[in-house]
């Protein structure tokens, strides 16, 4: 039997005047997802098409895996995390994250 592998993205938009304080904290946001379980890939990619979107893509073996990374992300005052909640257009409630799992 072979085991369902998650695809999470996290897109959120990065506000013009906090745009180079987010770029230097950009390296804690590999950290960060390192430690909320058993990662199988992460990138973040910036949009081309639209000024400071940034998404992130995570792939994991796990559901628990799964919500670890939708708390986390959500919770403000946690590291990075608190940080990122004033550079954030709309704050955390700005994070929209979904879940996918393969097709078959």
């Amino acid at each position: 039997m072979s085991q369902t592998n998650y695809t999470i993205f996290i897109e959120y938009a990065i506000k013009e005047k906090s745009w180079r304080e987010f770029e230097a904290l950009a390296p804690s946001i590999y950290d960060h997802i390192k430690h909320c379980g058993p990662i199988l890939d992460h990138s973040v990619l910036i949009s081309n098409d639209q000024p400071r979107l940034v998404l992130e893509i995570v792939k994991v073996a796990d559901l628990p895996t799964v919500e670890h990374i939708r708390k986390r992300r959500k919770e403000p005052k946690m590291g990075m995390m608190g940080q990122l909640d004033t550079m954030i257009q709309g704050g955390l409630e700005g994070i929209r994250i979904w879940t996918f799992r393969p097709f078959r």
